[in-house]
Parts: C-alpha cells; structure tokens; sequence
C-alpha cells in the first residue's frame, strides 16, 4: 500500500491518498474509503491514526508510512531555511548541492528511496522555477 500524505502549515494531516492498493476486499480495503480517510484529518502523529479491527497488517503498513511522513516534515524544515538563504543569494548550484547532500543523508537513514526520489525530483523542478522567476 503506498500513500500520499499532505500536511498543513501546522504539521497535521490535511489530506491522505491511496497512490497504490493490493488490499483484499473487505477489512484491509476499508481503509481506501473516504470516511476513513476524511477522519485522518487533523492528526499530528502516527499514533493518532485509527484502526480498523480485524486489519492488523494494513494497520501496521500505514502506521509505519504516516511515522515515515511525520518524521521528514521536520527535516524538511531544516533543510528548507538554508536552502531558502542559498537562493536568495542566488545561488543555484550550491542550491543544488545542498539538495543532493540532503538526499544522500536521508538514503543513508534508511528512508524508503521512492520518497527521497520524489522529494529531490521536486526541489529541483522549484529550484529551476524559481531561478527563472529571479532572473526575469
């Protein structure tokens, strides 16, 4: 199962989406239906996240992609201020130095490689976004 899960400027969940499902119909796929996932909203931490009974192993998986998410939102804001300083400067290659150390120090945590692709792939489309934008 993997998920989507976006955050609000607070840091609690503003929104979760089922990118891939192979759950059996019945317990484990109640978790895709809207009414769970509307009631997921507002949660700050993965032991937040309701349970389904009956579905342990769904449970588990999604427990253990929330504490993923809830863990690199900090990161992100610690990388983010700097990286923030760089452009302003602009200075874009250091900017994009500073991306791909970040992501070496997340593989090197044992973050799941999908996020970490994900996340470099769209630091790099801002950073090139937001080059043009100052150089208009």
């Amino acid at each position: 199962m993997t998920t989507a899960i976006g955050f609000d400027a607070n840091g609690a969940v503003s929104g979760v989406v089922f990118t891939e499902s192979s759950e059996t119909e019945g317990y484990g796929a109640q978790y895709t239906q809207s009414s769970w996932i509307e009631a997921q909203v507002g949660k700050t931490s993965a032991e937040e996240i309701s349970a389904i009974s009956g579905s342990t192993v769904t449970y588990e998986a999604l427990t253990k992609n929330f504490t993923e998410a809830f863990e690199l939102l900090p990161t992100l804001a610690y990388v983010g201020l700097p990286l923030a300083l760089i452009v302003a400067q602009p200075d874009v290659g250091t900017a994009l130095v500073y991306i791909v150390v970040y992501g070496v120090m997340l593989f090197s945590s044992g973050t799941n490689y999908k996020l970490i692709v994900g996340m470099l792939s769209l630091a790099v489309v801002m950073l090139v976004a937001l080059w043009y934008m100052l150089n208009m």
